[in-house]
């Protein structure tokens, strides 16, 4: 009969993180009330279900709001009833305190891997997308649409605004209510677009720039600082701005036009492929044609000019 050994290894335990547990306190993430900060004691001084070195006991929230996993709220923080936070989204600056509050209105959504920082006021329904940077002293209407990867600092956003991805809107922009900007929109400095102005994708608008109601701002136009485009004016995709910019209302001016410190009247038409450049002055009710080239210095048209399609002047 074989006889039978048996080898019996002794292993020294050590501590280990729990299965799972990304802040390594040794709480696993599935029970870990605050998991992406260390906290061993899984302090929750309020009872809400968040661990208080995540989720500030100062903090105002209701009841009703959803915070997603790793959620980060400071005390100067007040969430609305049924809003919703995505997952790792940080709400206020730690260094702020209460003197600059952030509040978030009721049934509003925050996407994923977000920054809310302070003074800042979100109104009710709004939607954000997910890695939204939310910046000092950024307000933004009720019933607010806007996209992923925005990014806002001391923006006023107006009621029922459309905002797509990739919008970047800093230095105190004022966006009326009910206007439409597309995805990767440039808004720069202090300037005010008013209420139902839409701008298309790509196009950026300067510092000191003020665009007036139902304006509408083409595809990959790039208005210059101090820029002014009356009511009911229509840039075309393309455009490009330098230097003095001055549309009057009801404009429109096609695709691909260039200006160089221009001046435009109201109820003018401008067609695509132009160039005007040089202390030019368009008056009321006149017409440019397409492919014409203007190169002058300082030239006054009066009103009801036409110039021909194709022509180039001094």
């Amino acid at each position: 009969m074989k006889a039978t050994w048996f080898l019996l290894v002794w292993v020294p335990l050590t501590a280990t993180a729990a299965p799972g547990d990304e802040d390594d306190d040794g709480v696993g993430d599935a029970v870990d009330n605050c998991p992406t900060v260390a906290n061993p004691a899984q302090t929750d001084g309020n009872g809400d279900g968040y661990g208080d070195d995540c989720v500030s006991t100062a903090a105002s929230i209701c009841p009703s709001a959803d915070l997603g996993y790793g959620v980060i709220v400071e005390e100067n923080v007040t969430i609305g009833c049924l809003t919703v936070i995505g997952d790792r989204t940080q709400l206020g600056d730690p260094l702020a305190g209460p003197a600059a509050p952030t509040v978030i209105g009721s049934r509003t959504r925050i996407g994923e891997d977000g920054f809310v920082g302070d003074d800042v006021e979100i109104g009710d329904r709004v939607r954000i997308g997910d890695d939204a940077d939310i910046g000092i002293g950024t307000d933004i209407g009720d019933r607010v649409r806007i996209g992923d990867r925005a990014l806002l600092a001391m923006a006023q956003i107006g009621a029922s605004v459309t905002a797509g991805d990739d919008i970047d809107l800093h230095d105190a922009p004022v966006v009326g209510a009910f206007s439409i900007l597309g995805d990767r929109v440039t808004l720069i400095g202090p300037l005010e677009i008013e209420a139902r102005v839409r701008i298309d994708d790509d196009a950026g608008v300067g510092e000191g720039s003020f665009v007036e109601s139902f304006a509408r701002i083409g595809k990959r136009a790039s208005l210059p600082i101090g820029t002014q485009v009356g009511a009911f004016s229509h840039v075309g995709d393309d455009f490009t701005g330098t230097s003095t910019v001055s549309i009057g209302s009801f404009v429109h001016i096609g695709k691909r036009v260039d200006f160089f410190d221009v001046q435009v009247g109201d109820f003018v038409v401008i067609g695509r492929d132009t160039s005007i450049r040089r202390g030019i002055e368009i008056g009321h009710h006149s017409l440019v044609g397409h492919d014409v080239t203007i190169d002058g210095l300082d030239i006054d048209y009066p009103p009801f000019t036409f110039i021909p399609p194709g022509s180039t002047l001094p």
